[in-house]
């Protein structure tokens, strides 16, 4: 997944016109894993998933960079014996923006049943959701 992010910063509430966007930032290669934060904690929708943390990504091959690729991934198997739960990978960004056009360029996307690849954007805190 590359993941290049055109937004602008604004006063909150306003969006500037089409013509005053100019690009702001770009999480590829190397520098992406610096500027995201691997999720950890319990599956907020009750999925069967175990969201594990960088170094655990990495190693075990779920987090990776190729050229200006990034890759993440779920496991292909269950995190252990006797276990239903697929090690996963969730990053959220550390970044705020009060406006913008977000753009995700995706190489592949999971398909088919049991499937829920998800590019989600939230607010600042459960306010602004």
């Amino acid at each position: 997944v590359a993941l290049p992010v055109a937004g602008s910063s604004v006063e909150a509430g306003a969006l500037p016109e089409p013509s005053t966007w100019e690009f702001a930032s770009s999480y590829m290669g190397e520098e992406f894993f610096a500027r995201w934060s691997f999720f950890t904690g319990e599956d907020p929708s009750h999925g069967t998933v175990s969201y594990v943390d960088a170094a655990t990504a990495r190693s075990s091959g779920l987090a990776r960079v190729s050229g200006d690729r990034i890759y993440l991934a779920a496991g292909k198997s269950p995190a252990s014996e006797g276990s239903n739960r697929r090690p996963s990978v969730r990053v959220q960004s550390g970044e705020t923006f009060n406006g913008g056009l977000f753009v995700l360029r995706a190489d592949h996307v999971p398909t088919g049943c049991g499937t829920w690849p998800a590019f989600w954007m939230y607010g600042e805190d459960a306010l602004h959701v």
